[in-house]
């Protein structure tokens, strides 16, 4: 569509979508869904460039910022996860531990370029602190490294794609809840700022493709709450609910 041609008329928009297949009805039903913003409406129905400033971020900054806890003491039990950028050059190990108050604390151990360095520092970090286990997507661009970290004899969970959806969207909720703190590393905080959603069927996650800048942060931390949460140790309050005071 033009840049000055009115966005609401659907009329004009069917013009910059001549497939059959989108119909009048159609864009109508995507322009009236609660989900669909301005903006992408503006990119994904009529077709016009957006300035990357007026995307939405997936999460908002300014709320992740006032999660930051340097004071924050973990409990013992960890879980450590590992990802990587679509093109392997660069990876990250994200770490996730239960505070006291049963909120979780995340923190990026390592970040680099490449992601052979990654078996090395994971098995070096599992001998010192005996994580819960390892999250590795296994559809993922880390997923080489699960048959070379079983070599070791390290507990990995493998999250299926529906599980990686549930991560992202757990990961989301936990950030406006805060139910979660963090150190503010600098590399998740670049990472999460440049995060860009993927709709699933019926869930979105995280897009490693789409994101501005590096995914690998963000999803390894991700990974790695995941993992706590699913397969850490239970917090008291369900605890008490299942065993009793």
């Amino acid at each position: 569509m033009p840049d000055d041609a009115d966005c609401r008329d659907l009329a004009i928009v069917k013009g910059a979508n001549p497939a059959t297949w989108i119909t009048k009805d159609l864009l109508r039903e995507r322009f009236e869904s609660p989900g669909t913003t301005d903006v992408n409406w503006r990119r994904f129905s009529a077709n016009q460039w957006v300035l990357r400033a007026e995307i939405q971020a997936v999460i908002d900054t300014a709320r992740w910022l006032q999660l930051i806890d340097q004071d924050a003491v973990p409990l013992p039990s960890a879980c450590f996860a590992v990802d990587a950028s679509m093109d392997r050059s660069s990876a990250a190990i994200a770490v996730a531990a239960l505070l006291e108050d049963e909120r979780a604390l995340l923190d990026v151990v390592e970040h680099g370029s490449g992601i052979a360095w990654a078996l090395e520092s994971l098995v070096d970090l599992c001998r010192r602190h005996d994580p819960v286990c390892v999250v590795v997507d296994p559809g993922g661009p880390a997923g080489a490294l699960i048959p070379r970290l079983q070599e070791y004899a390290i507990v990995i969970a493998q999250p299926t794609t529906r599980d990686v959806a549930g991560a992202c969207g757990s990961f989301y909720d936990e950030v406006v809840n805060g139910t979660l703190v963090h150190r503010g590393s600098e590399p998740l905080t670049a990472s999460l700022s440049g995060a860009v959603k993927r709709n699933l069927s019926q869930a979105w996650a995280f897009d490693r493709k789409r994101a501005v800048g590096d995914p690998s942060p963000l999803m390894a931390a991700t990974l790695a709450l995941w993992g706590l949460r699913t397969h850490g140790p239970l917090p008291m309050a369900a605890m008490r609910e299942r065993f009793g005071d």
